[in-house]
């Protein structure tokens, strides 16, 4: 790597051959190993031949615009100030692009989802190759609620909440128990892809936890003119409506996903719904009138089929003194 001095790519010779020491003691362990590495120099790739000697790896090459790294690299590094040019990104760049590793697979970690397309990409290579993997899911505490993982005890009440007449009617059709248990598998399948999703959100109580439903993010896999976007949703009995539960579980996950770096959440209902409407704008969430779509997935000529768009950006900080992103 290089430091804050100069780009001395090639100083840390030593410092790649205890990673590769440290690596081969946990293959020897039978461990799962991640390393990271431009390929920029002829010690990682020494490092890469020398571990390719004991172990099968898979290989991925990570590409992405030098713009997109540069804003990465302005967040990732401003707590320690460290010093990086246009310059030294661009000569980064190229010496990755030029390291001569043959690669088993590419992600393209341009696109809309940052961390959480890499999550989904790399669970799904890694279980491609027999390991079983699983992401950690976070268990977000508000002052009323626990949002977490879900277990088979939420399947129930997630049933009996899919089938209230009520709380689908702003959608094109209730639930049977077999839809929603097939939904709820969808759910969980995200939140092991990704570690985030949509958490099941239970009330805590002296009586003890009851289920309301869920909030969280998801990635709308329907084609629309504003899409690619990561989606902010809620979805939750009708004793949890008008008591603020939807907009606190909200505020928890938009902290959450801005922390994990997400750029921006959308969010879109019938305008018809009312209700959700109002939880957008209680979040601080804008409306595009000119996103405004026809959803795709309910049927030509039906009163839901009109959609509106709500958007929220991550809040811009200043930059911090120390961290240069132009000319040296």
């Amino acid at each position: 790597g290089f430091d804050r001095h100069a780009a001395g790519f090639d100083r840390h010779a030593a410092g790649f051959d205890e990673v590769t020491d440290h690596a081969l003691a946990a293959l020897a362990r039978h461990a799962l190993v991640v390393l990271d590495t431009t390929g920029a120099s002829e010690h990682s790739l020494r490092m890469v031949a020398r571990l390719r000697e004991h172990a099968r790896l898979t290989i991925v090459r990570v590409s992405a615009s030098e713009s997109r790294c540069a804003r990465r690299v302005a967040r990732r590094d401003a707590p320690v100030r460290l010093r990086v040019t246009e310059a030294q990104l661009a000569e980064i760049h190229a010496r990755s692009l030029a390291a001569p590793i043959a690669f088993d697979a590419h992600y393209d970690n341009d696109g809309a989802w940052d961390e959480l397309g890499a999550r989904a990409f790399f669970h799904d290579l890694l279980e491609a190759r027999g390991l079983p993997v699983r992401a950690r899911v976070p268990e977000l505490a508000t002052a009323r609620l626990v949002l977490r993982d879900w277990t088979d005890d939420d399947l129930a009440p997630f049933a009996a909440l899919n089938a209230d007449p009520r709380v689908m009617e702003h959608l094109v059709a209730r639930l049977t128990r077999e839809q929603s248990d097939a939904l709820a598998a969808r759910i969980r399948r995200d939140l092991a892809r990704r570690g985030v999703g949509l958490f099941a959100v239970h009330e805590q109580s002296a009586a003890g936890p009851t289920f309301r439903g869920f909030v969280g993010v998801s990635i709308p896999t329907f084609e629309a003119p504003f899409l690619p976007a990561v989606e902010i949703g809620w979805r939750l009995t009708v004793d949890a409506w008008g008591r603020g539960l939807a907009t606190e579980a909200a505020r928890a996950v938009i902290s959450y996903a801005w922390a994990l770096g997400l750029d921006e959440l959308v969010s879109f209902t019938s305008p018809q719904n009312a209700r959700s409407v109002r939880v957008m704008e209680k979040l601080g969430m804008t409306r595009d009138r000119a996103a405004d779509f026809e959803h795709p997935r309910v049927p030509a000529g039906h009163p839901l089929r009109p959609h509106v768009l709500y958007r929220l950006a991550r809040p811009k900080a200043p930059a911090p003194a120390g961290v240069i992103l132009g000319p040296a």
